[in-house]
């Protein structure tokens, strides 16, 4: 399903990883740990939580703090519209909501990169839900334009990397 939806700069859907465990890998690229995602499913008593995460190793850590780096380098109105985009996807699907505040909301990995926090999460209740054929269409949906966000990412971050090196 999500193969048929897919839209550029993505050319390849395939499962990233040999075995699934309790995460499932998928991959938009054909090089390995790039273009991903990770779906999960957590439970809690009588709900399901299906998280629909990745971590781009996007900004070089100028500071602590991801959106005064970008502010400095000049791309702040560039983030503000990206950032919109994605709070839009809360709006246009509105059973997925950021798990964390937005993507100014992020960590800092191995001391170089900005990693905004890119998860949403949506709930349900009896396990056989998932596959309910409107579901999985409105996942596909989803994932294919939350991808669009992460390619924008890129996009910007590669802009904001050649400026403050």
């Amino acid at each position: 399903m999500l193969k048929a939806k897919l839209r550029e700069p993505f050319k390849v859907v395939r499962q990233q990883s040999k075995k699934v465990q309790s995460n499932v890998f998928i991959s938009f690229s054909d090089i390995d740990w790039t273009d991903f995602l990770r779906l999960s499913i957590n439970s809690l008593k009588d709900e399901f939580t299906l998280l629909i995460t990745t971590d781009p190793w996007s900004f070089t850590v100028k500071s602590a703090n991801m959106r005064d780096d970008i502010a400095q380098a000049g791309l702040n109105n560039e983030f503000e519209a990206l950032a919109a985009k994605f709070d839009n996807l809360q709006i246009k699907y509105p059973d997925y909501v950021f798990r964390y505040p937005g993507i100014s909301s992020s960590g800092i990995a191995q001391k170089k990169w900005h990693v905004p926090h890119l998860t949403f999460e949506t709930k349900f209740i009896n396990p056989q839900d998932i596959l309910d054929p409107e579901r999985l269409t409105t996942l596909a949906d989803f994932i294919t334009d939350f991808m669009q966000g992460v390619a924008e990412i890129t996009k910007l971050a590669a802009m904001y990397n050649e400026r403050v090196k």
